[in-house]
């Protein structure tokens, strides 16, 4: 009886594993994210989630030069240790404290491990 109930638990923990995010990657929490010009910072997280190969970048922006266009670039290795690279573009007005919502899906399915690897802005004419 007293494996049963070992048995039980250890199965509950594997599948509320899952139910609590461990499929989550957590790229960047609750960080300033800065072009290398210095012309744009925004605050947030950035995640990649494993299941769904999805990278999303929840924020608010913190500093910009004007509206624009960001691009944000990663890299990772792949499980045969080939080099991803994915990015994600969008527009943004600059408005100070902007929310910012984007996600791209990378299209690795051997994907390890992702990292932000460089932040560029484009200030509109």
């Amino acid at each position: 009886m007293k494996r049963v109930l070992i048995l039980v638990g250890v199965l509950a923990l594997v599948i509320s594993s899952s139910a609590w995010g461990f499929d989550v990657q957590r790229i960047a929490w609750d960080q300033n994210i800065c072009a290398t010009n210095g012309d744009f910072c925004l605050r947030g997280n950035i995640e990649y989630n494993k299941k769904s190969k999805n990278i999303s970048l929840n924020g608010r922006i913190d500093r910009s030069a004007g509206p624009g266009i960001v691009t944000i670039w990663f890299k990772g290795l792949t499980s045969t240790n080939k080099e991803a690279v994915v990015h994600m573009t969008f527009r943004v007005r600059g408005h100070y404290s902007e929310i910012v919502r984007h996600s791209v899906y990378t299209g690795y399915w051997g994907q390890v491990d992702w990292r932000l690897d460089e932040v560029q802005f484009e200030p509109l004419k």
